[in-house]
């Protein structure tokens, strides 16, 4: 498993569909993965906090891992299918791991 961190958000020059770069830990290898605008303005937005008008889908969820006591340790890409990644996610709470 490769450890990876987004380190941007690019608009394709051919497409003009928002592309998401993951870059790992070393900065030797990125992987880019096109994604639909609604998702690349909620990535901006969680990596440049501004406040917003009305709460954002990605804020509910950070209020509600808030109030359960959990954390989000880690998202892993394990699948691709019909041009779709496909994850998984690592949640703690206190002693308790989850995976789903």
């Amino acid at each position: 498993m490769i450890e990876m961190k987004v380190a941007g958000i690019a608009i394709d020059a051919i497409s003009h569909h928002p592309i998401v770069f993951l870059q790992d830990t070393a900065d030797r290898r990125a992987l880019p993965i096109w994604i639909g605008e609604a998702e690349a303005k909620a990535i901006v937005t969680a990596l440049d906090p501004k406040p917003s008008i009305r709460p954002m889908t990605h804020e509910l969820f950070v209020h509600i891992f808030d109030v359960w006591g959990m954390k989000l340790e880690r998202v892993v890409i394990h699948s691709l299918k019909n041009s779709t990644f496909l994850c998984g996610f690592n949640c703690q709470s206190g002693r308790d791991q989850k995976r789903h």
